[in-house]
């Protein structure tokens, strides 16, 4: 297991380590690794326009702020008009 699958899988509800991966490598899921941390996004269409969405984050939280810059700039190279998060417990 890679560290950025390491520090994702704790926040998986909703898949497998199997379906997140698939979801990444058909393009469907942005991988954002860092040093210390990960997150994963996705560009959703909802009634309100085109989001990005954070569906999963991992790590240090340090490395997951360090994170946001580039993901979101790229987000809005992608049309997205505003951001949502997924979160859990811990």
């Amino acid at each position: 297991m890679t560290n950025w699958l390491a520090w994702l899988t704790p926040a998986l509800s909703d898949a497998t380590e199997a379906e997140l991966i698939a979801e990444i490598a058909a393009g469907r899921a942005q991988l954002w690794p860092g040093e210390t941390a990960a997150m994963v996004t996705q560009c959703v269409v909802e009634p309100q326009g085109r989001a990005l969405h954070v569906w999963l984050a991992g790590g240090d939280l340090a490395g997951i702020m360090a994170l946001k810059p580039g993901v979101e700039a790229w987000g809005r190279a992608m049309g997205c008009q505003y951001v949502t998060i997924e979160g859990r417990a811990g």
